[in-house]
């Protein structure tokens, strides 16, 4: 499994890597700009675990964008505070954990969420272009709207 932990803290990264199974590949990135820019050029993550606090494209950011790829990894979020679950559900993240976490329900999340992804496949959580109900509604919200011409 190829895994992307982003993280603006290498504490945090080192953490997560620790909590991870050895036998993974594990890439890091210091913020959501660079993890993007990584995940589109090489594309071949199963897996992208971002904290929250990362900066300057934060996780959520990170997560609505990885799932308009073409072939979306699966995303963790790690959140400080539960107040942020909306943001999570928002950004169209699989999974996330709020601090403090266990470094065994960390494992416990990413090795169910690999599996259920080899199970059904990747999915774009609603998010991406070919999505039926994102068309209809910018349609509906633009009829009548008169554009200008190219």
């Amino acid at each position: 499994m190829n895994v992307l932990i982003v993280s603006r803290s290498e504490r945090a990264r080192a953490w997560m890597r620790r909590a991870l199974d050895p036998a993974w590949e594990i890439d890091e990135s210091t913020n959501g700009l660079e993890a993007l820019k990584r995940a589109r050029d090489e594309g071949d993550y199963d897996l992208v675990i971002a904290d929250e606090t990362t900066e300057p494209f934060g996780a959520f950011g990170l997560a609505r964008e990885l799932k308009i790829l073409p072939h979306p990894p699966a995303a963790i979020v790690l959140l400080e505070r539960t107040q942020d679950m909306w943001l999570a559900k928002w950004s169209g993240t699989d999974r996330w954990l709020t601090q403090p976490i266990d470094p065994f329900e960390l494992a416990r999340t990413a090795r169910e969420l690999l599996a259920e992804r080899e199970a059904r496949g990747p999915t774009d959580a609603g998010l991406g272009r070919d999505d039926v109900a994102i068309v209809e509604t910018a349609e509906a919200q633009t009829a009548g709207v008169e554009r200008y011409p190219r």
